[in-house]
């Protein structure tokens, strides 16, 4: 049985991209969303790779994209998937904030809107695609606290890294060797390494595993409950500076 439109829904149905390696979840949400007449389903990804090679075959308006893919860094395909769509809104669903992941959607041009897989997650997502569609951005409110939160820290990361450094951050804290690193920026080994230690110095780490646990550190948010949202128009001052045969709701 479907669902009733929203109110103010637009006369056309949105075509919605989901992309999550998460099958399981993807497909619970895909069977929820199809029932929804003023959205319409434009594909799924599994995978990074398979949204970069089929997305602007698919035309979507709208992608809904899980921050935390295993094949690729979900900020940067981001930006990519609107580079083959510029008229693309990306949604960004996670399961919660770090301190790393704040700052890189507060810097991100191409992140129109934030679900947190809490509380009501279709519902929410549903009202983010309708303010997102409607020219406004889709945040909690509780992610502006926290991020203005992290910009009054003296001692926060991006204060005390250069700009390199912080690009280099996902790439060191992905596990990468230093020649698998290297091949991919541009730099000699022995560069990555003293950039390593610099960035594992600075902020005070000793194991290359803290590294990679910094960025995944949850920050408290408190929208676990009652998640609580705001939209605003889209404003550039915002925050300062392949193809399957199958898809997950077929059956």
């Amino acid at each position: 049985m479907k669902s009733k439109p929203l109110a103010g829904a637009p006369s056309r149905p949105v075509r919605l991209y989901l992309v999550d390696d998460d099958v399981a979840f993807a497909s619970l949400l895909g069977r929820e969303i199809s029932g929804w007449p003023e959205v319409q389903l434009a594909g799924y990804a599994p995978s990074g790779r398979h949204a970069i090679a089929e997305v602007a075959a698919r035309d979507p308006d709208i992608v809904s994209l899980e921050a935390s893919l295993k094949d690729c860094d979900s900020l940067a395909l981001a930006t990519t998937l609107m580079e083959l769509c510029p008229r693309v809104l990306v949604i960004l669903l996670l399961s919660g904030f770090s301190d790393f992941l704040i700052y890189r959607i507060a810097k991100s041009a191409a992140i129109s809107g934030i679900v947190v897989k809490a509380a009501d997650i279709p519902q929410e997502l549903r009202q983010a695609i309708r303010s997102v569609q409607g020219g406004h951005r889709h945040f909690p409110r509780s992610f502006d606290d926290a991020r203005r939160a992290l910009w009054q820290k003296p001692d926060a990361f991006f204060k005390i890294l250069s700009e390199r450094e912080q690009t280099l951050i996902p790439l060191l804290g992905s596990g990468a060797t230093n020649d698998e690193i290297a091949g991919k920026v541009g730099l000699r080994p022995a560069g990555i390494q003293a950039h390593r230690q610099r960035i594992m110095s600075r902020l005070g780490f000793h194991r290359a595993q803290d590294l990679m646990l910094w960025q995944q550190r949850p920050v408290s948010l408190g929208c676990l409950s009652g998640l609580s949202c705001e939209t605003r128009p889209i404003s550039t001052d915002y925050l300062g500076p392949f193809q399957i045969t199958r898809r997950p709701w077929e059956g």
